[in-house]
């Protein structure tokens, strides 16, 4: 077999060490036994067990414990790095992250595992909502997956590009996203359906507007709740917004486009906080917590 590679940081740094950990590809890292069981449950439980007596043959005093560990160097760098106050690793590749997360959890680390919770994962909330929501799922952090959860509704989660993320939830986590987002969809569409937009003054006519079957500018409010139906993560900031934003075309032409026949907006901009308001009573996030 090959001979394993002495890691140089931690050579220098436990020269004295009196545990030797193998990493999947066959790098060693020196480490004292003592900082193993101050940041870790399962090592002290290991090292807890009865031992065998040291091997005082050719004049050893004490043997050093060479232990094989399934975590891949780059791992096992970043991992001990932390709890040896050697460095603080690049957080800026997540599936990195989530490799020394597991692995901490793995062996009961709390520091490292605050660490990156605390400083990693919301570097990644912006760009990959859905994977730190897989990983909040799997460490049972409520608070991150709700948020993650939350962050996932500008997105349109049944992409390509959103596929190997999804695949790494477990079935109940994925079917309350799918729920979520899917619940949202069908509550605004029944909102939209029932919102009654006044009639200009004079009004050409007694009852009022509603939906688009009354006056022929109701072309842009049909293409705004058509939107909503096909891609609703691309209005999903509009509940963000005390102003008409320019989140769409869509919801441009609400506020800009002039009917020739009433010379008034689609909708105008008194009735924003009326549309802002149905947009804010939708649900939001999810209950990891509870029953999938």
């Amino acid at each position: 077999s090959t001979t394993p590679t002495l890691h140089p940081a931690f050579a220098k740094s436990f020269a004295n060490g009196d545990i030797k950990l193998l990493s999947s590809d066959n790098v060693l890292f020196p480490m004292s036994s003592d900082t193993l069981s101050r940041a870790s449950g399962w090592f002290t439980a290991m090292f807890s067990l009865p031992q065998s007596p040291p091997d005082l043959a050719a004049g050893k005093a004490c043997q050093c414990i060479e232990l094989s560990v399934t975590e891949p160097s780059q791992v096992l760098c970043g991992l001990l790095s932390i709890i040896s106050g050697i460095a603080l690793p690049s957080l800026d590749d997540i599936d990195f992250v989530e490799s020394v997360l597991y692995a901490a959890d793995k062996y009961d680390m709390p520091m490292p595992t605050a660490v990156l919770r605390a400083s990693a994962l919301p570097i990644f909330l912006q760009k990959r909502p859905i994977r730190v929501y897989a990983i909040a799922c799997h460490m049972s952090w409520e608070a991150e997956a709700k948020e993650a959860a939350s962050r996932t509704l500008g997105l349109d989660i049944m992409a390509k590009e959103n596929a190997d993320d999804l695949g790494r939830l477990d079935t109940p986590y994925l079917l309350k996203l799918f729920a979520l987002h899917d619940k949202r969809r069908r509550q605004l569409a029944e909102a939209l359906d029932n919102f009654i937009i006044p009639a200009p003054i004079p009004a050409p006519a007694p009852a009022p507007w509603q939906g688009a079957r009354a006056c022929p500018c109701r072309g842009p409010w049909w293409a705004f709740k058509l939107a909503w139906s096909r891609e609703p993560w691309r209005l999903a900031r509009l509940r963000e917004h005390d102003a008409p934003p320019s989140v769409a075309p869509e919801v441009d032409r609400l506020f800009n486009q002039k009917c020739s026949k009433c010379e008034r907006a689609a909708l105008e901009e008194s009735a924003f906080k009326r549309i802002k308001q149905l947009f804010s009573q939708l649900p939001q996030t999810i209950e990891v917590s509870s029953e999938a």
